[in-house]
């Protein structure tokens, strides 16, 4: 007896099959990529009248020709997969072009359910519906819902547990054009020759020739190893030549007109379109002059929310891992006798690692909930188009803009933002430029060496990098559109959904999924990163930093940066510990100079539980009114905050080791250099090991060429 019943959730984009599945299976839901690409898979676990289902969302797609990724994802699990069951979900407020799909799902021979979903927008809009009739004439059960606020989801599963009791096969639609059944005739000719090719029971019959005569080319390379594609050229032309159309114009054209006979008994629309509103809207939010003005604002106020909300919850994060759980296990460790490394390991490596995985979370949080705003309300669509010209120009969509500007902010929420986009080697090239946006955490760097060398000119040296991070990315995502994407370039086709206020209950899931599936997954690399880390800088215990694995690494690794300017072993070593966080370079610089200033011998501070827990609670309200005052108070985005550097033995021994050019050589280097270790969780949780793989090589040769080159141009030009 089968375990589990597999259901399907498929339908166009934007008609709410994530909103169901949310509905009907509540925190249980589970989000991760398909394999072997970056599309996103949502499956949930569910049961019902003794009966356990697992819900699988497979892309939104409008047709079962893998024009895209998420088609040929959709399609292959289909295929190959074969679920027990697919609900077809529609969004009733444009149910004649979402039965298009509907009748392609039914050729695939596998019991179907129709989920007619946004009925309350279709009934505010006057339109009228005959569901009974509907389902009789199409010859599949379907239930009114409204996902958002779970109306009909309780219908739609006893419905479901029917249909798994008694599977019952779509009937296949009859394709006559008029009284003309000779389409019809030339799809059984093509199902006979597949009969002969042993295909019966492997895949539907009818569905495969039906795309057999379409001549595609995935469908004709399953039918490869039968050499029988010379058969269907015949019939194919004697399609085309009767009527005068390509077969797959003919085939849209005849389902088209069978959609029209179906609903016109049973549907009336009134004359009110849902679209008034949104035509409004979209003649100030697409105008030419006004859109990327209003687009530019949208990201800022995004920017202002994501870190300035999410900075004090941060801090806290952070405070509370180091200052209490970290303090209060170091105290339970001592009082076990155990050894000093041990206690170093365990509370800076482990009780680190997992305070910089968590320390990430409110941040996560607080970008997922403006990501989900703006994509459940429709206007990420719009930003699409309005930036769709300029990003073009170096290879990305439109789209592709929001996760490189947050980059600037924190490249972690940058790499999960690429998510939004819509094609897998947009993601991929996304995900390639974004550790080249300049992020927060490495000003602390730039606010160090251009108090030394650049006092005077230090806003405009810092908004130099900043645009150096762009043009380098601009230049690669130049190269890899003219070396890698050469002709494949089209134009954006996509469609605008209708502007919706989105739940509190939508919102609340795309925020707790993924946020939770990051601490999941991408917290194992960062905590293994740590340890190691530790390992490195700590052995052999109880010696200098630079008698260390790191020292010694960096003795080996010094004379490669030599024509960059700073081959000694002090600022090379430094490099290695900003892979932690980029802010660890200044104390690494500290400790290779031996400038890290005493900590000043205080009284052990006695535990005290009951008042230090309540003064972590004190500290998040604090946050949350900090957070409040970040987000609607009036002063600049503190993650472009610069740091204040006082003269320090520290600043003296880099003046003494660099000059003004080598400096600016290493900023560079620190601009470009290897991201921190919670973006190569993320790279590596979205993507994948070869896409690590590949953000590792190219943030390792790319800073080394672009500083060499800042270097030596600066000594030819003179300014050594």
């Amino acid at each position: 007896m089968k375990k589990e019943t597999v259901i399907a959730f498929a339908g166009n984009p934007n008609v709410g099959k994530t909103a169901l599945m949310n509905a009907i299976s509540g925190s249980s839901l589970q989000v991760g990529n398909w394999p072997g690409v970056t599309v996103e898979k949502k499956e949930a676990v569910f049961v019902r009248d003794g009966k356990r289902f697992r819900g699988v969302d497979i892309p939104g797609i409008y047709a079962l020709t893998p024009y895209s990724l998420e088609e040929k994802v959709a399609r292959d699990f289909l295929l190959e997969e074969r679920p027990d069951m697919i609900i077809n979900v529609i969004d009733m407020t444009n149910v004649e072009r979402n039965l298009s799909l509907t009748l392609q799902l039914m050729e695939l021979g596998i019991p179907m359910l129709l989920a007619l979903n946004m009925w309350d927008e279709f009934v505010h809009l006057g339109g009228e519906f005959n569901i009974s009739l509907f389902a009789r004439e199409i010859g599949l059960p379907a239930v009114k819902t409204v996902a958002r606020s779970g109306e009909g989801v309780a219908e739609l599963l006893e419905e479901a547990v029917k249909l798994a009791e008694d599977p019952v096969v779509p009937r296949l639609p009859v394709y006559k054009h008029m009284t003309d059944t000779m389409v019809d005739e030339k799809i059984r000719e093509t199902a006979r020759i597949l009969e002969e090719c042993g295909l019966q029971g492997r895949y539907p019959l009818h569905w495969m020739s039906v795309k057999a005569l379409e001549g595609d080319a995935e469908t004709l390379e399953r039918l490869e190893r039968c050499r029988i594609e010379d058969r269907f050229e015949p019939l194919r032309e004697e399609i085309r030549t009767y009527h005068k159309q390509s077969v797959p114009d003919v085939i849209t054209d005849i389902r088209s007109g069978y959609i029209k006979g179906l609903l016109r008994s049973c549907y009336k629309q009134t004359g009110k379109t849902r679209r008034q509103w949104t035509d409004l809207i979209d003649s100030v939010v697409l105008n030419t002059f006004l859109g990327i003005p209003l687009f530019f604002l949208m990201m800022y106020l995004m920017f202002r929310f994501t870190f300035e909300g999410s900075a004090p919850f941060v801090d806290w994060a952070d405070s509370f891992f180091t200052s209490f759980v970290g303090r209060y296990i170091d105290a339970g460790l001592s009082a076990a006798g155990a050894a000093d490394w041990v206690r170093s390991l365990v509370g800076d490596g482990i009780v680190g690692g997992v305070g910089a995985v968590l320390s990430f979370v409110p941040l996560m949080a607080f970008l997922y909930f403006f990501l989900g705003l703006l994509e459940e309300s429709g206007y990420m669509a719009r930003a699409a188009f309005v930036m769709d010209r300029v990003m073009r120009s170096v290879g990305l969509p439109g789209k592709a803009f929001v996760p490189l500007l947050i980059g600037f902010g924190c490249n972690v929420p940058a790499i999960y933002a690429s998510r939004t986009l819509d094609n897998e080697k947009e993601r991929k090239l996304t995900a390639l430029l974004t550790p080249f946006m300049s992020c927060a955490a490495r000003l602390p760097v730039y606010a160090l060496f251009t108090a030394v060398f650049f006092k005077e000119s230090a806003t405009r040296v810092i908004f130099g990098l900043y645009a150096a991070g762009i043009l380098v990315a601009m230049i690669i995502g130049l190269l890899y559109k003219k070396i890698f994407a050469r002709g494949e370039e089209a134009p954006l086709i996509m469609e605008l959904p209708p502007y919706r206020i989105p739940t509190g209950k939508m919102i609340w899931n795309a925020i707790f999924q993924r946020t939770k599936s990051f601490v999941r997954k991408a917290g194992t690399l960062i905590l293994v990163t740590m340890v190691i880390l530790w390992v490195m800088m700590n052995l052999p215990y109880g010696t200098t930093v630079d008698k260390t694995l790191l020292g010694r690494g960096a003795h080996l690794i010094a004379p490669l940066f030599q024509p960059n300017g700073f081959g000694k072993v002090e600022p090379v070593a430094a490099l290695i510990p900003g892979i932690v966080a980029k802010e660890v370079v200044v104390g690494a610089l500290g400790q290779m100079y031996h400038e890290t200033e005493e900590e000043s011998l205080e009284e052990d501070v006695p535990l005290r539980p009951f008042h230090d827990l309540g003064q972590e609670a004190a500290g998040l309200g604090r946050a949350g009114l900090d957070s409040l005052k970040g987000i609607f108070g009036v002063r600049a985005l503190s993650a472009f905050d610069v740091p204040e550097e006082e003269e320090t033995g520290l600043s003296r021994r880099i003046e003494n080791d660099f000059t003004p050019l080598s400096a600016l050589s290493y900023m560079v280097f620190i601009l470009l250099f290897v991201p921190c270790v919670a973006v190569l969780a993320a790279v590596k949780h979205e993507f994948g090991w070869t896409m690590l793989f590949y953000v590792l090589l190219l943030t390792l040769i790319v800073p080394w060429l672009v500083s060499m080159a800042v270097y030596q141009g600066g000594l030819l030009l003179g300014w050594g």
